[in-house]
């Protein structure tokens, strides 16, 4: 198969994956069937892309069946793992389950991006005063001790999902497509972006700052050639918004 034709492709499917995210008819469940062809292409004659794309489908059919976070990131991300771990194929295409190297550029990248993240986080609450009912009850009660065991579990957990998803499949697929990091790190971008449109921050303002904030995690993705050093930084982030939630919830 064309590698342009296989790079069009494959973008294709992974930006459908996010159109529920802005539009979520019943119609709209007919998008599965051009993604699913176009997956037994790459079946057939892209082995390799099959195995690096197959989870947009999977996100695709979670995201169009309503869940709520975090199980549409939860559950086709467990449904990949699961494959990944059982399928020696799969495994073999997939190269992002890195841990990585702290060299010599990417400390001062991750502390500059957690410092200038925490910052813009802050002040985009505090200035835009976004009004947030559907978060209202992400703070749980309870003492002290259970509250920031909550906020810990949330920011391992959201950091460790977004980045297997982003940083990890999506950037392997976008790598086996265009080579260049250069494009790799903005698509990305884009689609880390899109997925905050309606979370935190939220709106278009919130897509702009998480594309940003998207394309730092990618230098420190490249840089460090793996993706605990994501992970860690993309965890500070979390924390920070689990506080400001607080202090505007509790």
């Amino acid at each position: 198969m064309n590698k342009k034709i296989s790079g069009i492709l494959f973008i294709a499917v992974a930006a459908a994956s996010f159109l529920p995210f802005f539009i979520c008819l019943p119609l709209m469940w007919l998008i599965l069937a051009p993604m699913i062809a176009v997956e037994f292409l790459f079946f057939r004659y892209e082995y390799r892309l099959f195995c690096l794309s197959f989870f947009w489908v999977l996100f695709f059919i979670c995201m169009m069946s309503g869940m709520p976070w975090p199980f549409g990131l939860v559950v086709p991300m467990a449904a990949y793992l699961v494959i990944l771990f059982l399928s020696k194929k799969v495994k073999d295409a997939t190269s992002w389950p890195v841990f990585g190297r702290l060299e010599g550029k990417t400390l001062p990248i991750m502390l500059s991006t957690i410092v200038m993240s925490s910052i813009a986080l802050v002040l985009w609450a505090g200035l835009s005063d976004p009004v947030l009912p559907d978060l209202a009850g992400s703070i749980p009660g309870g003492g002290i001790f259970f509250i920031i065991t909550a906020g810990l579990f949330f920011s391992v957990f959201n950091s460790l999902v977004e980045e297997f998803i982003f940083r990890g499949i999506l950037w392997d697929g976008l790598t086996a497509v265009f080579g260049s990091v250069i494009i790799v790190n903005i698509f990305q971008a884009v689609f880390f972006g899109i997925i905050h449109y309606a979370g935190f921050p939220r709106g278009f303002s919130g897509m702009s700052m998480a594309f940003v904030y998207g394309i730092f995690l990618g230098f420190i993705k490249h840089s460090s050639r793996g993706i605990f050093f994501p992970v860690a930084t993309h965890f500070f982030a979390d924390i920070t918004i689990y506080i400001i939630l607080y202090m505007r919830f509790s």
